[in-house]
């Protein structure tokens, strides 16, 4: 079994910051935690490049 803890902090330019810890070694295809983990990367990955579409509408604007 693995664990992984994120610890996601609010940076003062708005942006945010996550730091995964725990048993990110990913062996023979990976466990529910780890895999559960290459998913909320992906959802973080789409969501920053969102804000930066959107940032560049507004800039547009």
């Amino acid at each position: 079994m693995a664990k992984i803890v994120i610890e996601i902090e609010d940076l003062p330019n708005g942006k945010v910051s996550y730091v995964p810890h725990g048993d990110l070694l990913i062996r023979d295809g990976g466990t529910p935690a780890q895999l559960t983990w290459i998913a909320v990367q992906d959802v973080i990955d789409m969501l920053g490049k969102i804000g930066a579409i959107q940032g560049m509408s507004k800039d547009e604007s």
